[in-house]
């Protein structure tokens, strides 16, 4: 077994969870608030703001393996992730003074594909430092998560007292918070190579090995299916409620009910739940977004609707933890940031992002009960995973039993 990198300490450890509550910070001002700054703000309608919010995600498929050479041309990826932070922020800033659509939608593609490439990095960060046996991944993240709440509860108030730019500001000062505090992360060994060519033979011979490596191709395959049903959710869940009647207060309780289950659910999964399989936690991700999804496509009133956005636990934190356990019984220390840049840049890129633009007909058409669709794709994630059960149980008797050549 490939041992983590040696030299990790409690200070280091404390500035990863420090990094993971400052990039969360940022998303927490972001996801809810992004397109509001956008209309209010830049007078953008709706088609301009989807296109907006989903280029760089479908992009990423391209971007984020290009994006995967920083930490081999840089020496590491707490170097990466510091640059990929401070161009995010910058460009951020900038789309205060941009003028007209054509620039805004640049300086915006450059600033969330850069955020969303960073993302991975202190991901591979955290489960690198849990491997450490230090402290486990879960609680790690379960910090992230509370920074999101944070965020976005805490812009809400901010946005109601000094308007919608106070989004954009925390989003700046979360990526830059970042950028400052990872110049000080422990660098997994990467290895150097000269030149941009060097690099890019590294990037792609690293996407062929992941590729022909079984159990991380099903898992693009399961995963990003059953996460690619949060689209309908995040692109227009908020509308949806409003229409439904929900007041906005309310609304924002029910998205720090998603978080916040999902919070508990990270800190007593190391404790309690460790020994469940990848496949299963991704099964049950599956199985949550029926439910959750079919139910909030009959728009049930709002107690019952609380009581479905627990199910945030199921589909996206389980499907994570999942996720995030096959890449760390698969993959090298090393090479983790890599691996978890190229999944993200598929499932809560180009895949969350095509999905998003093919909601807005859906939203248009059908409403709430667009989420029948959203319910269909994690019934697919699902069935996946039990096709690849059965395909491993007839491959492994079959492997016992082959006489041994030679």
């Amino acid at each position: 077994m490939t041992r983590p990198p040696q030299g990790t300490t409690m200070s280091a450890l404390a500035r990863v969870i420090a990094v993971i509550c400052a990039i969360c910070l940022s998303l927490g001002a972001s996801l809810p608030y992004m397109s509001l700054w956008l209309e209010s703000k830049r007078g953008l309608d709706g088609p301009q703001i989807a296109l907006i919010l989903a280029s760089a995600g479908i992009a990423r498929l391209v971007t984020g393996p290009l994006l995967m050479m920083l930490p081999h041309r840089l020496g590491g990826e707490g170097r990466a992730l510091s640059l990929l932070a401070g161009v995010a922020a910058g460009f951020y800033a900038l789309l205060w003074v941009a003028p007209g659509f054509s620039l805004l939608f640049l300086f915006a593609f450059i600033a969330q594909s850069c955020a969303a490439a960073a993302m991975p990095l202190v991901e591979a960060q955290a489960l690198n430092a849990g491997r450490s046996g230090k402290i486990p991944y879960g609680p790690i993240r379960g910090a992230g998560s509370a920074a999101f709440i944070a965020g976005s509860v805490g812009v809400g108030w901010l946005v109601g007292q000094f308007g919608a730019d106070a989004a954009l500001a925390t989003a700046i000062f979360g990526l830059a918070a970042t950028a400052i505090l990872a110049q000080g992360l422990p660098n997994a060994p990467a290895a150097r190579h000269r030149g941009p060519l060097g690099s890019a033979r590294a990037t792609w011979r690293q996407i062929r090995q992941t590729f022909a490596n079984r159990p991380i191709r099903w898992l693009f395959f399961t995963a990003t299916i059953v996460q690619s049903s949060h689209a309908l959710y995040y692109s227009f869940g908020t509308p949806i409620w409003i229409k439904q009647g929900f007041a906005p207060d309310f609304i924002g309780l029910l998205w720090a009910t998603g978080t916040g289950i999902e919070i508990i659910f990270l800190l007593l999964v190391e404790r309690y739940l460790k020994n469940i399989r990848a496949e299963t936690w991704i099964a049950l991700g599956g199985i949550g977004a029926i439910v959750r999804w079919l139910g909030l496509a009959f728009s049930p009133g709002p107690i019952f609707t609380l009581g479905l956005q627990s199910l945030h636990a199921a589909t996206f934190a389980m499907t994570h933890i999942g996720t995030m356990k096959v890449i760390a019984r698969e993959v090298p220390p090393a090479e983790v940031g890599g691996v978890a840049t190229l999944f993200f840049s598929v499932s809560t890129g180009t895949v969350i992002g095509s999905a998003m633009l093919a909601c807005g007909p859906l939203y248009a058409q059908f409403g709430a009960r667009a989420y029948v669709v959203m319910a269909a794709l994690g019934a697919l994630g699902l069935g996946l995973t039990f096709v690849q059960r059965a395909q491993r149980s007839q491959t492994a008797p079959a492997a016992i039993a082959a006489p041994p050549i030679g």
